[in-house]
């Protein structure tokens, strides 16, 4: 029996052993195809309350929701603290204890939050948390199936739900969606709304309608010397081969399955000096890319993501993961190959290999059609016959300024060039701080400010799914500086040398043209979606 998944001490993937433990899954005889998830027509408040987003939610908040009278959720602060919210701030002792012996992710180490003295710091609620989360569930399949819709979240850090809506249609979205919370009971005041926010994919590749180019050059930061290489450049010869979405992932002349694996490898190539380089053995964090057609044109394009990590499918297939819109269409797997750093007869690495399909959601009489939502905004490629590091991330000389001021350095530090991925963390809290490793904005780092928002995309529609957007469910947030090209990065826990990884980068937030940070699809959302991930 072979354990596949590992995780952090407190943190979510509610295996067979329960929060913190793996499952023993036996190792395959046969390479059998990961399967997608069930198309079973159900709302995201049903996904929510019968699969992952529950099981999140009573993850974080379930035992003290039963366990302490009129719980109303918590949150950390800049310095570590622990913010709870009660109904009756009468039982904050009692709180108090309960807290610090139960939830032991408030005292881990956050090296950037100051000192070892935390609090735990009671907050009057308005709302407890349960009945919260409950009135999100209900709403949310009937408010994001409305245009001027951006996001809903139940918001642990207000005591309140949280709606997004886009700023042209503000006023009419807003009132629509108060009538639906009249006509399920739910109170206005335990609903906020903001219309200055908007999310978007931040690759230009074939899957948007339109490739923003309103968002301002990235801010060159402090940089290493290294970071002044020039970049490579695609092979435009290579195209046609590049966009057929027909790669094959079943080369004969890689073994998959035997163990141990011969194409790992720790010793990072001298050639490999900034994120955007040739890396082989390939490395986590690093500059990817493909080819697709676009549709109104037929010319052919070179989106730019980042490489996520490399990891074990249940099926015991090798793989790395990326972002599911860094292909040729998210949730269909067509086969696209990737290249590192760019596209060149030299460069594959390999090819898309499960980009699970989004779930069927209710029936939308506007499109004639079935909404459609899945978890992460991540797929599975297979290596080609090439070299690359397991558990490691390229590490950079430094991370930039804290927040959104500015990038990150991109030079790959030779005499400590990765970090040693040792655990992985399935899901954030709100406050704690995390950070990203991507090839456009190098290492940023930045506060968790809004955790499981269910988000709406436009997307490319297609015959097969003429509706022309998607759902995200349960996706966070980090106020940490990004760009386009970032997709698909790493997300983690920083403790030096070593890192928990947290997930993947899926998108950027910003207010007008300012970026605000970052969407990512946690570790437990990519587990529900892609099945269980070895990572390290």
């Amino acid at each position: 029996m072979q354990c596949i998944t590992r995780m952090a001490q407190g943190s979510l993937l509610l295996l067979a052993g329960g929060i913190g433990a793996c499952t023993d899954v036996p190792v395959p005889t046969t390479p059998d195809a990961i399967g997608p998830p069930s198309s079973a027509s159900r709302g995201i408040g049903q996904l929510g309350t019968q699969g992952h987003g529950q099981r999140r939610f009573e993850a974080r908040f379930g035992a003290a929701s039963r366990d302490l009278p009129g719980f109303g959720g918590y949150e950390f602060d800049d310095a570590g603290n622990m913010h709870v919210f009660l109904m009756d701030t009468a039982h904050a002792q009692r709180a108090r204890g309960y807290l610090a012996s139960h939830e032991a992710r408030w005292r881990r180490s956050a090296h950037r939050q100051g000192g070892t003295e935390r609090r735990i710091i009671i907050h009057q609620a308005q709302f407890e948390i349960a009945q919260l989360h409950q009135w999100h569930e209900l709403l949310t399949d009937n408010v994001l199936s409305m245009r001027g819709a951006v996001f809903t979240d139940l918001d642990e850090r207000r005591n309140r739900i949280a709606i997004g809506l886009l700023p042209a249609t503000y006023d009419a979205t807003k009132a629509a969606v108060q009538r639906e919370l009249d006509a399920l009971a739910v109170p206005r005041a335990a609903v906020t709304f903001t219309g200055d926010v908007t999310l978007a994919m931040d690759s230009c590749d074939g899957t948007e309608v339109i490739c923003d180019p309103k968002l301002p050059s990235p801010d060159p930061g402090t940089e290493a010397p290294a970071d002044s290489v020039a970049e490579p450049t695609p092979d435009p010869s290579y195209a046609e081969a590049a966009a057929s979405y027909s790669m094959q992932y079943d080369d004969p002349s890689v073994d998959y399955f035997s163990e141990p694996d011969p194409s790992f490898s720790e010793t990072v190539a001298a050639e490999c000096t900034t994120l955007s380089s040739r890396c082989r053995p390939v490395l986590a964090g690093t500059r990817i890319q493909y080819a697709v057609r676009q549709p109104n044109t037929g010319t052919i394009a070179y989106p730019d993501c980042t490489l996520g990590f490399p990891a074990r499918l249940s099926n015991w297939r090798r793989t790395f993961v990326t972002a599911s819109h860094c292909s040729g269409y998210a949730g269909i797997t067509q086969g696209t190959g990737y290249y590192q750093p760019v596209v060149a007869a030299n460069g594959y690495i390999g090819a898309e290999y499960s980009d699970p399909a989004f779930n069927m959601m209710q029936w939308d009489p506007a499109f004639g059609t079935n909404l459609r939502a899945k978890y992460s905004d991540a797929l599975a490629a297979v290596w080609a016959s090439v070299t690359y590091s397991f558990g490691r991330i390229a590490r950079p000389y430094g991370y930039g300024t804290f927040g959104t001021g500015s990038q990150g350095q991109k030079g790959i530090n030779p005499a400590n060039p990765t970090f040693r991925i040792v655990a992985e963390l399935g899901y954030p809290n709100g406050g704690e701080y995390l950070d990203k490793v991507a090839h456009s904005t190098g290492w940023t780092y930045g506060q968790v400010d809004a955790t499981c928002q269910n988000v709406r995309f436009n997307i490319r529609p297609t015959p097969e799914h003429p509706s022309d957007f998607v759902i995200f469910a349960c996706q966070d947030f980090v106020a940490a500086y990004v760009f386009g090209g970032d997709s698909g990065g790493p997300v983690f826990f920083y403790v030096g040398n070593n890192v928990h990884l947290a997930g993947i980068l899926t998108g950027v937030r910003r207010q007008s043209t300012r970026v605000t940070g970052f969407s990512f699809s946690a570790m437990s959302n990519l587990e529900a979606d892609l099945g269980p991930l070895q990572t390290f």
